[in-house]
């Protein structure tokens, strides 16, 4: 999930129109929409319509007073002349981020059904080469209870948002983000965490927090850690986190870890601060190659400008867009593939080219058909020409996945996970990723198939409706 967002519901509404709604027809609107949401939502497992019945109302500092005092007047209208199916359709849109219209005041819970948005914003007041201060707002956060045992646990809900992340124990959400730094920092240093605006909730059970499933695998029964439960501190007890400084291709970055929320699970007490202010300051202790590079970053620059909440001022700094001065001729697309396949994937490889993406084959013969030989390669590519791209063509068992050994107990039922990930970990020791890899796989016929539907799909008309629906 992104990480920098609105915090407030309203901010998506309609900014043409300021005059504020608090006249019979708004609430004769808003009627009507809860009426279409008991209408349209009656199947309890559609999960749109479990956050459109379910969200509003169920509130943590119960933020939602008076809905029509953010409504414009073409919010109502809209509201006012929809059909009921047209409303849970907009909602639908909104929820798939494909919706080519603002997101309407009267879904307050907006923000939280955009996978780009969450309820909170973190605010740059100041970044330079040497320290930045941020400031994060926490807007309302949702609830929602479920019954274990006899007991009601409540579960908070902060959309782009972690968890401390200890099973059995109460599940606090975290926010976390990255912060650019100068290429040459190697160490970050919290000077200062201010807590403000700090709102005690008591009365709270929080539910514990459950380890993550993967796709197919049943999610494991609750489990409680009694104990914990009758503890009287305040947990997590830290204020802040912060990681190693991390290389992303072009860039260094830091990973901030905030801890709004502590909760006292004896005192059945949450302390939320709505507002956190952090004040960094950038170290250069080791002397140590620069490994990051310079051209590439239009390909990562969406990513870059969801997660770091500095983008702009880090980009300024490090000198700004150096697209325009790349070598025509280089190399940014790799391909690897299992011999029987170079062939059928010349299609793609003039696509390439006629999009001026210079395109390099290796059969997989004169790589080595192991993981290690394969990413020495990427990295070889990368080193000579900073590829941004890698494709594998090939099965596994041709063409083999890097299997990563887990150094907990896994969720997995086969315990290690094998994927492609690893190979486009090119620079520093951490998960960010140096190049995009991805993989077709399948015979000669079915590779051909997949390459034709990729090349109908870059040169189809952008703006063909069947697009929007993907």
């Amino acid at each position: 999930m992104p990480l920098v967002a609105l915090a407030l519901a309203p901010a998506c509404g309609d900014s043409t129109v300021g005059t504020a709604r608090s006249d019979p027809s708004c609430e004769s609107a808003l009627q009507r929409l809860d009426a279409c949401i008991a209408e349209q939502c009656t199947d309890g497992a559609d999960s749109i319509c479990e956050v459109l019945a379910g969200k509003r109302g169920n509130s943590l500092f119960a933020a939602e007073a008076d809905r029509c005092a953010a409504m414009s007047a073409s919010d109502v209208d809209r509201l006012s002349a929809a059909s009921c199916e047209q409303i849970i359709m907009d909602a639908r849109l909104l929820a798939a981020g494909k919706a080519d219209f603002p997101c309407p005041t009267y879904f307050p819970w907006c923000n939280e059904l955009a996978p780009s948005n969450s309820f909170y914003h973190v605010n740059v007041r100041s970044s330079d080469t040497s320290a930045a201060s941020l400031e994060v707002l926490v807007g309302e956060v949702g609830t929602r209870t479920s019954l274990h045992d006899g007991v009601a646990y409540q579960s908070l809900r902060l959309d782009g948002t972690g968890s401390v992340g200890e099973a059995g124990r109460p599940d606090v959400p975290t926010i976390a983000f990255y912060v650019g730094v100068p290429s040459a920092v190697d160490t970050v240093v919290v000077d200062s965490v201010s807590r403000q605006d700090v709102r005690d909730v008591t009365g709270l059970v929080l539910a514990p927090h459950a380890d993550a499933t993967v796709e197919d695998v049943p999610a494991p029964p609750m489990t409680v850690d009694e104990d914990f439960y009758e503890l009287d501190i305040e947990y997590p007890g830290n204020d802040y986190e912060v990681d190693p400084v991390s290389t992303w291709r072009n860039y260094r970055v830091v990973r901030i870890t905030l801890h709004p929320f502590q909760y006292n699970p004896a005192a059945k007490r949450l302390s939320a601060a709505r507002r956190m202010t952090v004040q960094l300051s950038f170290l250069d202790n080791v002397a140590e190659s620069d490994d990051t590079v310079d051209t590439g970053e239009a390909a990562n620059a969406s990513a870059y400008g969801s997660s770091i909440v500095n983008y702009p001022e880090t980009a300024a700094a490090n000198g700004g867009d150096t697209e325009g001065t790349d070598e025509p001729h280089r190399v940014r697309y790799l391909v690897i593939a299992h011999d029987p396949l170079v062939e059928v994937i010349q299609p793609l490889v003039e696509l390439k080219a006629d999009q001026g993406i210079a395109t390099q084959v290796v059969k997989l013969s004169d790589v080595g058909a192991n993981p290690e030989a394969i990413k020495e390669r990427i990295a070889q590519a990368y080193r000579d020409s900073s590829i941004e791209y890698v494709l594998l063509v090939g099965d596994v068992e041709d063409l083999p996945m890097h299997v990563y050994e887990l150094p907990w107990t896994s969720f997995y039922p086969d315990g290690d996970i094998p994927g492609d990930y690893w190979y486009g970990l090119l620079a520093g020791d951490d998960m960010l990723p140096e190049v995009a890899v991805g993989r077709m796989t399948g015979s000669a016929e079915e590779v051909a198939i997949q390459i034709a539907k990729t090349i109908a799909y870059e040169k189809g008309d952008p703006l063909e409706g069947w697009r929007s629906r993907i």
